[in-house]
């Protein structure tokens, strides 16, 4: 082997105002070698990038689970108040009357009850898929309405002719 080839494999010493450095191909886990630190941006960069599109996801997400929150619960309330308008005609009516706007606000109805005394028991769901998991979500809620005048003879009878 000629000395050639053995500074190849030790790496050049180079004369600098801080003393003696090695670059080269085998400068060592120590030194920076021939490019310093060229491309630590684009590293850091990619890094904030990523924390970014995470954050946007989970707050993305976070507003849809709020916003199918608000609209089962609004479809609840207006399918309670639907039913319980329409419990003098009979139970059948009134809970078909309650499925129709809870369609309309794009939820499902999954239980509706109306008792003696003319109160509405409705409870809606709305279901959320996640786009990042694909995972689906059951949202429900429950509302209750019943006859302004405290009996459902009275709410028959708006006009109190019997």
């Amino acid at each position: 082997m000629s000395c050639r080839d053995l500074r190849r494999a030790s790496g050049r010493i180079r004369r600098s105002r801080r003393g003696p450095r090695r670059v080269g191909r085998s400068a060592g886990p120590l030194t920076r070698g021939r490019y310093g630190s060229r491309g630590s941006a684009t590293v850091w960069v990619a890094g904030v990038i990523g924390l970014v599109w995470v954050v946007v996801v989970v707050l993305v997400s976070i507003g849809a689970i709020r916003d199918a929150r608000h609209r089962a619960q609004a479809a609840a309330d207006l399918s309670a108040l639907a039913a319980a308008r329409q419990a003098h005609t009979g139970e059948r009516t009134g809970c078909g009357r309650a499925s129709a706007i809870a369609e309309a606000n794009r939820a499902r109805m999954v239980r509706c009850g109306i008792t003696q005394d003319g109160i509405a028991d409705v409870t809606t769901e709305v279901v959320l898929s996640e786009v990042a998991t694909g995972v689906r979500h059951a949202i429900r809620a429950r509302a209750r309405a019943g006859p302004v005048a405290g009996t459902l003879a009275d709410a028959a009878d708006p006009a109190g002719d019997r």
